[in-house]
């Protein structure tokens, strides 16, 4: 790609100007110190935000352009190698791909001397969990709103082929005018697996993520799909209602849908009952069991959402749906659908789509979560021992924190 001052992302290997960065020959101490005011490229790093595991985010500056970025930076480390690096860049060029409101751009994707970067848009507000730890959790009109957004961009991510595989309360930030942003987009693909079991007690890299992550990716990180991030997105609201994640207090890395809602429902009491469902369907231990995409998942909210006031994007939700049905082929073959999440007659137009639809909408809905309630009812829970590992890792990290 060529170098060009727009929102286009630039993919680059350039040799930087102005003060060079050697990430082979760092002094001793914090490496956040050493590079803060530094120069890649032409950013300077005016600010570190935040990080952990192999990454490092500071808020910068576009020295060409002369805008706010926010500049992650891939930390070399025992971990690191060859094949990360390239599939950081490959990410990188994945987050290129997305343009959605709701996601954070990424405009710029370099190398300085050893520090592989990516500038992305810089998103002013704060994230879900700094928002809980200082206010408590969401009204649930809030709560709703911000999903339905994440949803919403998940499902044009999963539609270029893109998996976050890190959708926690951290990396959705909201903004002062109350639009929700995804950011982090793909990183989470570099966590090497054998590192993610080595370093849970030691370097922190994935404490925050395992109360996150689902059964399935927790067992194996490359095999998480679009559903993967259904149940992460299902942790995060359920974190955003409750003000801590399903798992905590659990000796249970991965508790049922229906535990987790007993507790939630101990913490709440003004949760509206069509809502319910919706969390517990999201939480589903097993993949086949939980929604199909995240554009069902939106349609399912949308006439709570609706109800109570929030702005619902009918004809995003209607293409989101026509997508959806057109890639279903795209799970197992032996997975049978597991909802329904519209009438089966044809749609009225985006003008009259209101009240009868809206109504119809809902009926679907909860005809299918009833009947999934039953089906899961006489469902055998996956044997315990297939949890065993990463269970006995999580109550050792429960012990020291």
């Amino acid at each position: 790609m060529s170098d060009l001052p727009d929102d286009r992302t630039v993919i680059s290997r350039r040799k930087p100007y102005g003060d060079r960065v050697f990430a082979t020959n760092l002094p001793a101490g914090d490496p956040r110190e050493y590079l803060l005011g530094r120069q890649l490229q032409h950013f300077r790093l005016d600010e570190y935000i935040g990080g952990g595991g192999m990454g490092m985010v500071f808020r910068g500056t576009d020295l060409e352009l002369g805008r706010e970025v926010a500049v992650k930076l891939l930390v070399r480390g025992p971990h690191t190698d060859d094949d990360m690096v390239a599939r950081f860049r490959q990410e990188a060029q994945s987050a290129a791909r997305l343009n959605h409101k709701n996601i954070a751009q990424a405009y710029y994707v370099g190398e300085d001397d050893g520090w592989n970067f990516i500038a992305f848009e810089f998103v002013a507000g704060d994230n879900i969990r700094d928002i809980v730890e200082r206010k408590g959790p969401l009204s649930v009109r809030r709560a709703v709103e911000t999903i339905m957004q994440i949803a919403t961009a998940l499902e044009h991510a999963h539609g270029q082929g893109v998996i976050h595989r890190d959708i926690k309360p951290s990396n959705i930030v909201i903004t002062p005018d109350g639009q929700a942003k995804l950011v982090d987009m793909g990183l989470a693909r570099l966590d090497p697996v054998d590192a993610v079991k080595e370093d849970l007690t030691s370097s922190g890299m994935a404490l925050g993520t395992f109360d996150y992550i689902s059964p399935e990716q927790g067992r194996d990180p490359r095999s998480a799909d679009i559903r993967s991030d259904i149940y992460s997105l299902g942790c995060t609201l359920f974190f955003a209602l409750c003000g801590r994640p399903p798992s905590d207090t659990s000796a249970d890395l991965y508790p049922s849908s229906r535990t987790a809602i007993k507790r939630l429902l101990s913490h709440r009491d003004d949760l509206p009952e069509e809502l319910i469902p919706i969390i517990k369907r999201m939480l589903r231990r097993k993949p086949r069991q939980r929604f199909d995409s995240m554009a069902d998942v939106a349609q399912a909210l949308a006439p709570l959402s609706k109800r109570m006031g929030v702005d619902v994007n009918y004809p995003g939700l209607l293409r989101a749906r026509e997508r959806s049905r057109r890639s279903e082929a795209s799970w197992n073959t032996d997975a049978k659908p597991t909802m329904t999440t519209v009438p089966a007659e044809p749609q009225p137009s985006v003008d009259s789509q209101d009240e009868d639809w809206l109504n119809s909408l809902a009926a679907a809905q909860a005809e299918a979560l009833n009947r999934n309630e039953t089906e899961e009812a006489a469902a055998v829970d996956e044997p315990p021992d297939a949890r065993e590992q990463l269970a006995e890792i999580y109550r050792r990290h429960r012990q020291h924190s």
